[in-house]
């Protein structure tokens, strides 16, 4: 710490310390806010429940794209069996016939 002399130096060091007092209040609010919230059980509710949606999120854009490539490959067969079944059955003689 510095000397004093006057008291214009005074009321200075008074409002410097006051300042210091102020934001070391503030700090410790804010500690203390924290520490409530990390013993509030509802934020805990809170942080799963966020966690759960991005999870369905990431699971529902796991389905479409799974639908997707089972519809692409479903048609891409449905466009070839039907040619290689007509050659098939052309050659078969049907039995069901007198």
């Amino acid at each position: 710490m510095r000397e004093i002399r006057n008291m214009e130096e005074l009321k200075m060091a008074q409002m410097d310390i006051e300042h210091k007092i102020a934001l070391k209040e503030m700090e410790l609010q804010a500690h203390m806010n924290s520490i409530k919230e990390l013993l509030n059980p509802i934020t805990y509710i809170n942080y799963a429940i966020s966690k759960v949606a991005v999870l369905e999120q990431l699971f529902a854009s796991f389905y479409k794209g799974y639908t997707t490539v089972k519809e692409m490959i479903s048609q891409y067969r449905n466009r070839k069996s039907p040619n290689v079944e007509s050659e098939d059955t052309d050659n078969i003689p049907d039995n069901n016939q007198q």
